[in-house]
């Protein structure tokens, strides 16, 4: 809608400067926003394979998930997003460093009497480096998303252990005792035990 009432402006010619810085933080919020939904829509995603609840549900979940741990999510973030980036670095140096060794130290590519000879190696290495960026960013797109899945999963079982470990520990713990004690006092329980006392006090005379 932004965009079309600038073109709108543009064509009758009557666009101002307050338009302009208008239009430009509109466009920056929206950016923003759209932005924050596909980031909030990964997570949802996660949290519904988690739980199997509705999108709705899971991006509720997933939000206030977020908002509780925002300085965990924020430092892992930035973490995982230098690891992208090294690893893309580090794969497009390695595919031009090759690919510069190969033009320079093979006989065919760097003995300029022959045919195959390639006069200036940088020209190559440059297209090898844009291509192999462009396939390391497409795969490390997947380690992104892994690293985000696995975080979420991580601070899903953290809140879940923590709010209900021990309680649950404790529960458990009272239904053994109350079992137990319901056991050994009922005359059934008296009666066997009285029973294994006088067959170990036997087996005991006998031996």
């Amino acid at each position: 809608v932004v965009e079309y009432i600038n073109r709108k402006s543009k064509m009758k010619g009557n666009a101002s400067k307050i338009f302009a810085v208008l239009k430009c933080c509109c466009s920056c919020c929206l950016c923003c926003f759209e932005r924050f939904m596909k980031y909030l829509t990964r997570q949802a995603y996660v949290q519904i394979a988690l739980t199997g609840d509705g999108f709705c549900v899971a991006a509720k979940r997933a939000f206030w998930l977020v908002f509780r741990h925002a300085a965990d999510v924020g430092a892992l973030g930035a973490v995982s997003t230098l690891f992208v980036w090294l690893g893309k670095l580090v794969i497009m140096v390695t595919s031009s460093f090759f690919c510069y060794a190969v033009l320079t130290q093979v006989d065919m590519f760097a003995n300029q009497t022959l045919d195959t000879a390639v006069p200036n190696a940088f020209i190559p290495c440059i297209l090898v480096a844009c291509l192999t960026y462009f396939i390391a960013s497409t795969f490390m797109v997947v380690y992104s998303h892994g690293i985000e899945a696995i975080l979420m999963c991580f601070i899903a079982d953290e809140e879940a252990g923590t709010d209900q470990t021990d309680d649950a520990f404790r529960r458990e713990v009272r239904t053994l005792n109350g079992e137990a004690k319901k056991h050994y006092a009922s005359p059934d329980a008296q009666s066997e035990g009285h029973t294994e006392m006088t067959t170990t006090g036997s087996n005991v005379s006998y031996a």
